[in-house]
């Protein structure tokens, strides 16, 4: 967990949770805007997403082994987000993703003269396929990033903020044109930009929540790879065994707390907003959403179209 993250939460618990987001809202956008008015302009822009896709469905996808047992290529006609470096995936360009996110800060610290961390930016560059370009999305923090390895250039690059306290009985709509609540996983922030842009159906794939799993195989020495849906090179377990050296486990398992705790409240919103939020992974840790199988999904989509 960042320095400053912490700042953030010491602060909500001192002025209360909504009432924080209340005061960053407003004194706290404007203060952002002053200070990043490139950057603030993009986040704004976002609101062309808002609503494009009401009352149709989706399909979120994680990288977890899970995914090793389903027919992604089912999905090629299907609204599809993607993350991560699924690119490792031979299936992916079959998948035609329409939108990608990348959102922890590790991916906006790349070093040239790091031939794992090089290895990391070739495969962003393969979020394009032959026949595919969809829209990315980076957290703020990867702005900067972008600029100087030139991404903006190759990719369809949004951004997104992320400030607010994902609260117990959260209320607010998610605008990706303001401020996000800070969330725990990739395919959280992909969860609230599919309600942003209105979707009713929302389906999980590849959310095995396994990366405690890794962390631990890692610390371990044994992190081979057979957490993910893909296979690693030895310069991303290089790589990976640098970032866990540099965050305590105590803290990783604070984070992988909060994955599920966010995971519950999705589902929660979700309730309250007549959102269909199911997980179709195959086995896997996450137990607080309701569960449907990934093929019957498209079976009773298939048997409706008949």
């Amino acid at each position: 967990m960042s320095a400053m993250i912490e700042l953030r939460m010491m602060i909500t618990r001192a002025l209360g949770e909504d009432r924080w987001n209340r005061v960053l809202l407003g004194s706290g956008w404007r203060k952002f805007k002053k200070q990043n008015r490139v950057l603030s302009d993009f986040v704004q822009q976002n609101a062309k997403y808002k609503n494009i896709h009401a009352g149709k469905r989706c399909f979120i996808i994680g990288n977890g082994p899970s995914l090793k047992q389903q027919d992604l290529t089912l999905l090629k006609n299907e609204y599809v987000f993607t993350c991560n470096q699924i690119m490792r995936n031979p299936v992916y360009p079959a998948i035609h993703s329409n939108y990608h996110f990348f959102a922890d800060p590790t991916f906006f610290s790349l070093k040239r003269d790091d031939a794992g961390d090089m290895e990391v930016y070739q495969l962003m560059q393969k979020i394009n396929t032959d026949d595919n370009r969809p829209d990315v999305f980076f957290a703020a923090e990867g702005f900067d990033f972008a600029q100087e390895f030139e991404l903006d250039k190759v990719l369809n690059l949004n951004y997104f903020a992320h400030r607010l306290a994902f609260t117990e009985n959260y209320d607010l709509d998610f605008d990706f044109s303001k401020f996000l609540p800070n969330l725990h996983t990739v395919v959280h922030y992909a969860i609230a930009l599919a309600i942003y842009m209105g979707f009713s159906e929302i389906y999980l794939l590849g959310c095995d929540c396994t990366n405690v799993v890794t962390a631990v195989n890692t610390r371990l020495n044994d992190g081979n790879g057979a957490e993910y849906a893909y296979a690693i090179s030895e310069n991303e377990k290089n790589r990976m065994q640098k970032r866990n050296a540099s965050i305590h486990m105590e803290d990783e398992l604070k984070s992988f707390s909060e994955v599920f705790r966010a995971y519950r409240i999705f589902g929660e919103y979700a309730n309250r907003k007549n959102i269909k939020l199911v997980n179709c992974t195959v086995g896997g840790l996450l137990d607080c959403l309701p569960r449907m199988p990934y093929e019957e999904v498209l079976r009773n989509e298939n048997e409706t179209q008949e």
